[in-house]
């Protein structure tokens, strides 16, 4: 048997070929298509470029000792010793193990005393040794198995092996690296409890034993799948991370590169987009997972993902790699998409399970997950219990097979799977497989016999979607709310209706007159190639902005080309967002509008106000979602809108002759505009007084009648003012609200005045004698009967008279006198006497010394003249008076 050895390009494009999901069958194909493979569907980004930098796990692996504590294990490392006089031995067998009879010295136990995970622990173990010396050891075989041929070749000789007693083996080292391999074959007749794909005890309580398998059923593109199985977990750009690895190596990738030669070929990053957890030691069963987070939204939940290796089965030492040490056996779980590798081993057990992102708790959600790229003998087995309701293939191919069977202990089982030699990739449908899972749910991966069996690098590359063989569509038809700016979905209603009376009566645009339209669509999986939502604003409504976000509030906006053109808006999915997993896995899309409506005169104009004092809009958006199945095309529901054209008008009411001063007691009238007669009319409401804002109010409403046109009339002035204000006013040509001022004269009161005149000779003024003083009495009643009685004086002073001729003339005027009948007289002065009287107007009567006066509003003022002379001008006098006011309750 000669060792084979994959070196230059040739070993370059097998290692390319493994962890893009090629199998050892397809390597041919993919030499003549390297440079497709190095990009994805889009051609813009290599296929090896990473996602989300991910935390790795703890640095070492561990395992427990016998006592069932940790302790630390080493993994297999066969790159070759640099020491000059020592070689290492390479160890292959499938079915079974090699311990080295220098591990069992050390031990100082017998071989037979050790449990088989303790034999497997040592097969992996590094092994050196110095040239000439002799090698001895042992072959277990598994149970059902028996040691066929023992083979030992350095540098593609032969290396003698002889057998001794008890079953000891030995050879010479040479100069030179060995490998050494122990061929086994299936003893007749034994059941092989690997073929059974691991159903051991712990699993067959787990499932069914009845004759019941899962139906996989053959449909076609367009067969209805079943919409409760919708949902599906995905890896959405920029919210999934995988957060967790339990059981990775840190050191792993980086060994992998070398062996796969990664970085030598220009994906010098390949190496950190997964996490690498080795499989050679069996004690790590059950303790490899990954956890996804964020992978879905479920019934109002964030979705995460954990994925469980609980078991897999024998793996495999002859896979080469390009630097020419055994490929580590191990599973990758990738930072970028929801897809593992699974190296040198056969079948791979994974369980799935969901938990609730915001608490941690698990959930049972019903949903899909379609199984991709099966081909080169991959495939999976489920068994009746699973959590696995149903599978689906797509029909016309005949690339996968579908088999049930029944186990040794009655479990049954069914199996799908890709023959060998076969290649396809991601996107064609034949190497599908639809799964319809409820809660939690386990496969068993097969790799495909290239994964024990093939001489090349190999891996089995295991890639889940959301997508499916048949069709969800149609989907459901859109929705459309219409509330608050920035409300919610939930708290919005769909205003189905434009009676103000019905349960979904419009929604009242708010004073600010902006509000927000929201349209609801879910997406179903499938394969889309257009996803539109068009709304036609009417054209009183002024487009603003627009945003788009899922039912769990992650924004999306970016992922959509959102246009505004002549008030049509148009969000449009973009075609790489549409080909992600994210894009449609059961997903529920928010698209916001946020609208204002234009000014009143423009909506007053369109027509939109019919009977009363609102306006209506209504409002329908449509959606299109196109894909390979059908274009689908459905409006959502009418929503509608209604608003007021009013204004808030008040009236401040002051004293014309001072501004300051407030009045009350007035009363204003609102006429409105009558279309029809051409008229105003009464509204039958008057403002409304507000005694702390001192302001008369009232809402002035437009309607399709009044067209917003009023007339304000005071139909009453306050107490003792004159009013006859009135104004006409449009509320349409306005933006605001009206405030206006209206001043009031006051009414001129029923007084009247009489002024009396003093005439003295200038030259009978002798300062000496004291001021001259005189003083009068006005005594009458008014026109009610009412008496009255007034005095009044003047004093001469130097220069404060007039002259009149040789006279001295001083006037006096008695103010407020109501009118009515009332007599002037003079009171007796010193050095003074009465020389006449005079009327100054015509409603004043002499008689003797004194004069009556008629006051009324045709002769509101009376005058007369009283004429002294001087009697005495001996001896010397002082005069003097004081006004008093004496003030009257």
């Amino acid at each position: 048997m000669k060792k084979r050895i994959i070196s230059g390009i040739f070993a370059a494009l097998f290692a390319v070929s493994a962890v893009t999901g090629i199998s050892a069958a397809s390597d041919s194909v993919f030499q003549e298509e390297i440079q497709d493979e190095f990009q994805d569907a889009d051609g813009d980004e290599d296929i090896f470029m990473p996602g989300d930098e991910t935390e790795k796990a703890d640095d070492e692996d561990f395992s427990e000792d016998a006592d069932g504590d940790s302790a630390e294990i080493s993994e297999t490392d066969f790159e070759e010793n640099t020491e000059p006089d020592s070689f290492d031995v390479t160890v292959r067998a499938e079915q079974g193990t090699i311990v080295f009879e220098t591990d069992l010295l050390q031990l100082k136990e017998e071989q037979e005393k050790l449990s088989a995970d303790e034999l497997l622990q040592m097969q992996e173990r590094e092994h050196l040794f110095v040239a000439g010396e002799a090698v001895g050891f042992y072959i277990h075989p598994f149970e059902g198995y028996e040691c066929t041929e023992v083979i030992a070749e350095s540098e593609g000789e032969a290396v003698s092996v002889t057998l001794g007693e008890d079953q000891r083996y030995e050879f010479v080292m040479p100069e030179s690296s060995v490998i050494l391999n122990a061929e086994f074959e299936k003893i007749p007749g034994e059941e092989n409890e690997e073929a059974e794909i691991f159903n051991d005890g712990e699993e067959a309580e787990a499932v069914s034993t009845s004759a019941r398998s899962t139906a996989v059923k053959a449909v076609a593109a367009n067969y209805k799948m079943r919409p409760e199985y919708a949902f599906a977990y995905a890896f959405r750009k920029g919210k999934t991370k995988l957060t967790e690895v339990q059981g990775a190596s840190a050191s792993l990738p980086a060994k992998l590169d070398a062996q796969f030669g990664w970085s030598q070929n220009g994906a010098t990053n390949y190496k950190n987009t997964f996490s690498a957890c080795s499989i050679q030691n069996a004690a790590q069963k059950g303790k490899i997972s990954a956890k996804y987070t964020n992978v879905g939204e479920y019934k109002g939940k964030i979705v995460d993902l954990k994925i469980t290796v609980p078991e897999w089965g024998t793996v495999s030492y002859t896979h080469m790699g390009v630097d020419n040490t055994v490929i580590s056996p191990c599973i990758l779980f990738y930072n970028d998409r929801i897809a593992f590798s699974t190296l040198s081993v056969g079948i791979v057990r994974f369980k799935f399970e969901f938990f609730d992102h915001e608490t941690g708790d698990q959930i049972s959600p019903k949903g899909h997950v379609t199984m991709m790229d099966l081909d080169g003998g991959q495939g999976f087995r489920v068994y009746d219990g699973w959590g696995v309701d149903a599978m689906y293939i797509r029909s016309g191919y005949e690339h996968l097979q579908a088999t049930t069977g029944t186990t040794s202990n009655g479990t049954v089982y069914t199996e799908v799977c890709a023959p060998e030699g076969t290649s396809t990739d991601n996107n064609d449908v034949k190497g599908w497989c639809h799964v319809d899972f409820n809660k939690s749910f386990t496969v068993n991966w097969l790799a495909g016999a290239g994964g024990l069996t093939g001489k090349t690098p190999y891996s089995a590359f295991f890639m889940s979607g959301a997508q499916t063989v048949g069709t969800y569509e149609p989907n459901s038809e859109p929705e459309k709310k219409v509330g608050a700016v920035d409300s919610s979905y939930s708290s919005m209603k769909r205003r189905e209706s434009e009676s103000d009376t019905a349960a979904e009566k419009p929604y009242t645009i708010p004073k600010t007159k902006e509000f927000d339209y929201m349209i609801s669509q879910t997406v179903l999986p499938g394969d889309y190639k257009k996803f539109e939502v068009t709304d036609q604003l009417d054209s009183c409504l002024e487009y603003k902005s627009a945003s788009v976000e899922t039912a769990q509030g992650n924004d999306v906006t970016q992922q959509f080309t959102i246009t505004a053109t002549k008030n049509t808006v148009k969000f449009a999915a973009a075609n790489s967002f549409l080909k992600t997993d994210a894009a449609c896995n059961n997903v529920t899309y928010y698209f916001r509008i946020h609208v204002k409506a234009k000014a009143d005169s423009v909506i007053a104009a369109h027509g939109h106000y019919k009977d009363g004092i609102y306006y209506h809009i209504s409002n329908q958006a449509k959606r299109r979602l196109d894909s390979s199945q059908m274009a689908d095309t459905q409006e959502t529901n009418m929503s509608w809108v209604r608003g007021i054209i009013e204004r808030n008008c008040s009236i401040r009411k002051t004293d014309a002759a001072d501004s300051t001063k407030d009045l009350t007691g007035a009363v204003f009238q609102a006429y409105a505009w009558d279309e029809q007669k051409k008229s105003y009319a009464i509204t039958g409401e008057q403002f409304a007084y507000t005694e702390k804002t001192k302001l008369y109010t009232k809402k002035l409403q437009y309607t399709d009648q009044n067209k917003g046109k009023f007339r304000l009339v005071e139909t009453q002035a306050p107490e003792g003012y004159l009013g006859n204000w009135k104004e006409d006013i449009s509320i349409l040509d306005e933006n605001q609200d009206f405030a206006l001022e209206v001043s009031n004269e006051g009414i001129r009161p029923p007084y009247g005045e009489i002024t009396i005149t003093k005439k003295i000779l200038e030259n009978d003024i002798i300062w000496a004698h004291g001021n001259p003083v005189f003083r009068f009495v006005v005594n009458g009643t008014d026109r009610k009967g009412k008496a009255h009685s007034y005095e009044n004086y003047v004093e001469f002073r130097q220069e404060n008279y007039e002259k009149q001729g040789d006279y001295a003339v001083l006037s006096c005027t008695i103010a407020k006198v109501p009118f009515g009948s009332y007599t002037i007289s003079e009171k007796e002065t010193l050095r003074y006497k009465f020389q006449g009287i005079t009327a100054n107007t015509p409603n004043v009567q002499i008689t003797g010394r004194e004069g009556t006066a008629v006051l009324d509003s045709i002769n509101e003022t009376a005058a007369v003249t009283f004429t002294n002379l001087k009697t005495r001008y001996d001896g010397y006098s002082h005069t003097d008076v004081v006004r008093n006011i004496i003030p009257v309750a």
